[in-house]
């Protein structure tokens, strides 16, 4: 289910209200139930319903931009972009 404020919550086994936690296992890893966003999954559930991870450090001063391209150069079957970047620094891109 969505959470506005979190994005999504696991409602499968392992989730927060899930019947596989023991009460020891669930303070050992800390698992709370709440409406966070932040869930446990098996590999098996994760497998069949997700596609893809993506996983980026967060820093709070650090400016984040991202874009969609449908079209692109497509130079002997390589796809091909661009980037101008205004300012000296660490930059940091992703490519997916």
């Amino acid at each position: 289910m969505r959470n506005p404020d979190h994005g999504f919550e696991w409602n499968g086994e392992w989730s927060d209200n899930s019947s596989c936690w023991t009460d020891e296992l669930r303070r050992e890893l800390d698992v709370k139930i709440a409406n966070d966003g932040i869930f446990w999954i098996s590999i098996n559930d994760f497998i069949q319903n997700y596609v893809s991870l993506h996983i980026c450090k967060y820093v709070d001063e650090y400016n984040f931009f991202s874009f969609e391209k449908e079209e692109y150069d497509n130079r002997n079957g390589y796809h091909m972009f661009s980037a101008i970047l205004s300012e000296a620094g660490d930059h940091i891109f992703s490519v997916s």
